[in-house]
């Protein structure tokens, strides 16, 4: 099946909107990609949620250039692929890559951050704007297998400006705010 094949129409959705990201603490969206978090490996630089069955909610600055990406991990703590997309296209390794949809497009802000959601739910990656499903790509076989045992993540290639909303239910790891050095080197 082609990846345009994936691309199902946007539908509503009632899991993100932009007041209860507010409601909810929100932190820096640390990279994990560093030394001192072992280029992503180590679990207590990650965040502990079970995209499967919720949401991960992130406020960053969307472009043509820079990334927003996520390193994603099983329950063992080994990477089970990455998450990358921005305005020109949308990422998941072994998986899918098409363009970025019109709807993500003309969803954004184009002043400050923007919020936006994934989730793994019911086998189906899901990027969330404003509260609506702007991309959706149904995994099957083996995708579906291996992105099923998702448990855990980590922020990698994201802009220093982006902030992660903690939702409940969700374990950040005992560094991950330890090690922001990335970013502050940069500001």
């Amino acid at each position: 099946m082609n990846v345009q094949g994936f691309f199902l129409a946007i539908l509503l959705v009632s899991g993100l909107s932009n007041a209860s990201a507010e409601d909810n603490d929100q932190y820096p969206a640390c990279n994990c990609w560093t030394p001192e978090c072992g280029y992503c490996s180590n679990p207590a630089c990650n965040i502990q949620q079970d995209l499967t069955s919720s949401m991960v909610t992130v406020s960053s600055k969307l472009s043509r250039k820079t990334l927003n990406s996520l390193v994603l991990f099983d329950e063992a703590g080994n990477e089970v692929g990455k998450f990358r997309w921005n305005l020109r296209g949308v990422f998941l390794t072994g998986c899918g890559a098409c363009r970025t949809p019109a709807a993500a497009r003309r969803s954004r802000s184009r002043r400050g951050n923007t919020t936006w959601g994934f989730s793994l739910q019911n086998g189906a990656v899901q990027l969330t704007m404003g509260g609506r499903v702007v991309y959706d790509l149904i995994l099957d076989g083996e995708c579906k297998s291996i992105y099923s045992k998702v448990r855990s993540f980590g922020f990698y290639e994201n802009d220093c400006g982006a902030k992660f909303i903690q939702n409940p239910g969700v374990v950040i790891g005992s560094t991950f705010l330890e090690d922001c050095t990335v970013c502050s080197k940069q500001d």
